[in-house]
């Protein structure tokens, strides 16, 4: 008894995308999930399904840009509390606040009473609730409380420098900027 071979179509074969696709889709997730203006927000629903690979380098870009925000806060003497705030406002001004708006319908629909349409209800309500208030507030004061936390720039800045380290790009800044942060603490 022999085995025939499996099929030899493309669709068993790895996906390998060119550079230019790449770019392509983390244009398009940083278009779609935030504000910033490198690509058109109105994505066809197939072509968004396929840049979601994209997605988590479109965070780790928007993670940088914040991290970035924080040190340039805290070296111009904003203390930690104040940078921290600041940062989570350009978070909600950069990504148009998407995920407070999701948090607060969430906390919204989780308050209310009633059976499960009454809640789908809520969810598809565009006004705000004293839950999804409140819920706010004690997001927005545990993320400035968290961030506070870190109080020394380059805890936050490190593992950015570390990876420009690793590929060779940053490293001869990584120590200046640690010291640095680490001089302004001490």
């Amino acid at each position: 008894m022999t085995v025939d071979p499996p099929p030899s179509d493309d669709s068993t074969a790895p996906l390998r995308l060119s550079w230019r696709e790449w770019l392509r889709d983390i244009r398009m997730a940083l278009g779609f999930f935030t504000r910033l203006p490198v690509a058109d927000s109105a994505f066809p629903a197939p072509s968004l399904a396929a840049a979601a690979r994209a997605f988590p380098i479109a965070g780790a870009i928007l993670g940088l840009i914040l991290a970035g925000l924080y040190h340039i806060a805290i070296l111009l003497g904003f203390n930690a509390l104040l940078a921290a705030a600041l940062v989570l406002a350009a978070s909600a001004l950069l990504t148009g606040a998407l995920h407070e708006d999701g948090l607060a319908d969430c906390c919204d629909a989780l308050g209310a009473r009633g059976n499960r349409d009454s809640k789908l209800a809520i969810l598809r309500d565009s006004r705000i609730g004293s839950f999804g208030t409140l819920g706010l507030i004690f997001a927005s004061v545990i993320k400035i409380v968290a961030l506070n936390e870190l109080a020394w720039p380059g805890l936050a800045l490190t593992p950015c420098v570390e990876c420009g380290s690793t590929c060779g790009a940053g490293s001869t800044r990584a120590p200046r900027l640690q010291a640095a942060a680490r001089s302004r603490w001490t």
